[in-house]
């Protein structure tokens, strides 16, 4: 299970990330938004995305992206103008433990993004969860002052 945080203009938003009938994974409401120096505000936002898990939702229609509710958070009409000068990073639970990493554009006439490898950070398995927010909280703090 994974979500994604943007980091833009000073501000983090962190979609709840849900699984849609056919498989695939979106991020939708609620969406938490922090101030990137709020150190506070973004444990609380992790925690809340992480602890409302991964609900299911219903295919959206196809268009229903050009409308998502982070573009009008961040004050923008499309994906092309959020993208600008966003930074991206993701965190997932893996089998062994959460591991961090950050995302770029995958290239190449691709659209899309993947992890960077050169970014990844493996967390011990045996950390508490404070300790795994904490983690996740300075990788975003860290990955915004860039």
């Amino acid at each position: 299970m994974g979500w994604c945080v943007y980091i833009r203009k000073g501000k983090v938003y962190i979609p709840t990330t849900a699984e849609a009938k056919s498989g695939f994974y979106l991020g939708v409401e609620p969406i938490e938004v922090a101030d990137i120096t709020d150190s506070e505000s973004l444990r609380r936002s992790v925690a809340a995305v992480i602890n409302r898990g991964r609900p299911s939702v219903p295919d959206p229609p196809r268009d229903a992206y050009k409308n998502h509710p982070i573009l009008a958070l961040a004050g923008v009409k499309g994906w092309t103008t959020f993208y600008k000068g966003t930074r991206q990073l993701g965190f997932m639970r893996g089998v062994s433990g959460f591991e961090i990493a950050e995302f770029i554009p995958y290239g190449q006439g691709k659209q899309g993004f993947k992890p960077d490898e050169s970014t990844r950070i493996k967390l011990p398995g045996n950390f508490s969860m404070p300790q795994v927010i904490e983690r996740i909280v300075a990788e975003i703090q860290r990955s915004g002052a860039a």
